[in-house]
Parts: structure tokens; C-alpha cells; sequence
């Protein structure tokens, strides 16, 4: 079933490029016009705090406050650790590889295409299994690596803020992006400090749902805008 979902998925991919004649191409920007507010919304959808709250939650709902906080603190301080790393070692990986621009564009587009079909049908879906550590094992260090793999530290998540890093305008300056990061990071913290009330709330998580949906059709779009652009780079959609 997975696997057909899959294939739909790419089927539905390739209808959407066969049909973007010309005229689709020579509306589509020569770049992304990546600004940092699409920037923070892609590191929001992609490792912000929606994915982290229920299993958070179920995880530490046995622990006292402080047990809680612990776990909250290391699970943001592992994440953190773990995104710089993996971006400053896929950053050089791509620029020792001489990756074209549009080659790039293509592989952005395709991850922001499926991640916001992801964020779209997880609407519809509900995880309810509980989320423990192996054997019974509540110790902080377990549990936050538990949670920031994957459900902080996602590897979609990790794939954008390297296309990001590698992929941004010039006069996108990087100092903000990776403050963004860090407020993402501590955006995480606070939800997680409040879990257990957030995920109890009747208010509270439709509105995640609500916007989530808003900004996954967004991201969809934008994820097809970058496909058509990194073809039409690539030479392999003519606009003449």
C-alpha cells in the first residue's frame, strides 16, 4: 500500500511536468525568490514543533515535571547538535560534487512537493502507538534521542535546510537563516515544556491542522514552481 502510494505520487508528479507547456516555464521565476519568511516556513513545517507534540506527550507522561524538562532540554540540545552537523557536512558534500543549479532546484522541488503531500494526507491519519524507550527504559538521554530522531530532527527536515543553505540568493544573507534555525529549536523547547497541556487542548491542535493544510498546498505549489524552473535551467524545458 505504501509503495503504491508511492507510485501515484510521482505518477501524479510527471503529469503535472508533461502538461507545463511553454507558457507554464516562462511564468516561472528564474529562481525561487527564496526570502527568508518562505525560509522560515519551510524549516517550520519541516522541524517545528507540530511533529514532536503527541509523541512528547505519550513519552513522558509517566515522568514528574522535572524528569520532563530534562528530556525537553535534551532532546533541543541533541537536534540543534545534530542539524548543524548534518548541514555543514551535506553543504560541502553538494559543493564538492559541483551540483548544477538546476539540478538542485529539481532535487528541492521534488522534497517539497512529497513533504507537503506528507503534511497533507497526515491530516487524515492518527498515530496513536505510545512512544518508549527500549525495555522499559525511561532515562533522559533515551527518550531524547528517541524524539529528536525522528520526529525534531527529520531527514526531509535535514534535506531542506541543506538545499537552503546551498541554494539561497545571494542577498538572502546566512546569519538569519541560522538564527531561524535556533528559534525553531526554541520554539520546539517551549512546546515541549507545555506538552502535555497542548496536547489535551480542544483548540489548540485544529489550528495546527488548519494552518499545516494552508501551508502544505503552498508548499506543494512552490515545490512544482521549482521543478519547472530547475528544467528550464537544466535545458530540459525550452521557453522559446
Amino acid at each position: 500500500m505504501f509503495a503504491w502510494s508511492r507510485i501515484r505520487i510521482f505518477a501524479l508528479l510527471a503529469v503535472l511536468l508533461g502538461s507545463a507547456g511553454p507558457a507554464a516555464a516562462v511564468e516561472a521565476e528564474a529562481t525561487l525568490s527564496l526570502g527568508l519568511s518562505k525560509i522560515f516556513t519551510f524549516f517550520f513545517l519541516t522541524l517545528g514543533p507540530k511533529a514532536v507534540i503527541a509523541p512528547f506527550a505519550r513519552s513522558t507522561a509517566t515522568l514528574d515535571s522535572s524528569a520532563r524538562r530534562n528530556v525537553a532540554l535534551a532532546t533541543t540540545g541533541i537536534s540543534l547538535l545534530s542539524i548543524v552537523i548534518a548541514a555543514t557536512i551535506g553543504v560541502r558534500v553538494l559543493t564538492n560534487w559541483g551540483i548544477s543549479t538546476g539540478a538542485l532546484l529539481i532535487a528541492a522541488g521534488i522534497i517539497l512537493f512529497l513533504i507537503a503531500l506528507e503534511s497533507i494526507r497526515d491530516q487524515y491519519e492518527r498515530d496513536d502507538k505510545p512512544v518508549a524507550a527500549p525495555d522499559g527504559d525511561t532515562s533522559v538521554l533515551r527518550l531524547a534521542f528517541k524524539l529528536a530522531f525522528p520526529f525534531v530532527v527529520s531527514p526531509y527536515g535535514v534535506a531542506v535546510v541543506i538545499l537552503v543553505l546551498t541554494s539561497r540568493p545571494e542577498n538572502v544573507p546566512i546569519t538569519p537563516i541560522v538564527a531561524m534555525l535556533g528559534g525553531i529549536m526554541l520554539l520546539n523547547l517551549l512546546v515541549m515544556f507545555g506538552a502535555n497541556r497542548i496536547a489535551n487542548s480542544p483548540y489548540i491542535a485544529p489550528a495546527f491542522a488548519v494552518v499545516g493544510a494552508v501551508l502544505g498546498v503552498l508548499q506543494a505549489a512552490l515545490g512544482i514552481q521549482a521543478i519547472l524552473v530547475g528544467l528550464r535551467l537544466a535545458g530540459v524545458v525550452d521557453t522559446t
